[in-house]
């Protein structure tokens, strides 16, 4: 348990150098182009998003975790304009639901560097957390990452976008959730973290 919780904090403290080298060469473009106000709006959403990832604590909130996202989708919708479009949705009451940090972004950032990146085509990512019912009347927090852009290859992919560490963070976390993924080719890809609702004196 140690060890993972050392691997796990060394994740959350990391951003992705490929991802900084594009961000710092965007800063440099708006710079040349005179555009002050996209060049001061992307340095605060880079300065928010290091200070999320040097805050020491393993749990974050949906809200939190998705104000992060936001961050890092309007850095990449600055660098990719038209091509990528987002949508983000927080069912009503689930903002401060504990989830564990750096959960989601992996999903999101798998969606930009395999679905966007090798492709000439456009992107919509589609992030959203709502409430659902189990069969036996559980509760469930169903965490959704859509993208219409290239498909996810699983065999390709799975080791190297840290989707593994989704799963095994998760069993900890919360033994009773899932993590499954869907779609690809025809359809677009979607990734599904279904976390059950603690009920009252769990």
């Amino acid at each position: 348990m140690e060890q993972k919780a050392a691997e796990y904090q060394a994740l959350q403290a990391e951003i992705n150098p490929h991802f900084l080298h594009n961000v710092l060469n965007l800063l440099i473009a708006l710079n040349r182009l005179g555009d002050r106000t996209g060049l001061e709006q992307s340095i605060i959403s880079l300065s928010k998003m290091f200070r999320y990832t040097c805050e020491h604590n393993f749990n974050s909130t949906i809200k939190q975790e998705f104000d992060f996202i936001r961050d890092y989708l309007f850095l990449q919708k600055t660098r990719f304009d038209e091509r990528l479009e987002f949508q983000i949705y927080i069912e009503p009451g689930l903002e401060e639901f504990e989830i564990p940090k750096l959960l989601v972004q992996p999903l999101v950032e798998n969606a930009i560097v395999h679905g966007l990146e090798p492709s000439d085509g456009n992107e919509i990512i589609q992030l959203s957390a709502v409430m659902a019912s189990g069969y036996n009347g559980d509760k469930f927090i169903l965490i959704n990452v859509i993208n219409s852009g290239l498909p996810f290859i699983e065999n390709k992919s799975y080791k190297r976008v840290g989707l593994k560490s989704i799963e095994e963070r998760l069993a900890i976390f919360s033994p009773n959730s899932f993590f499954i993924i869907r779609g690809g080719m025809d359809k677009p890809s979607k990734c599904t973290i279904m976390i059950p609702q603690k009920k009252e004196g769990d």
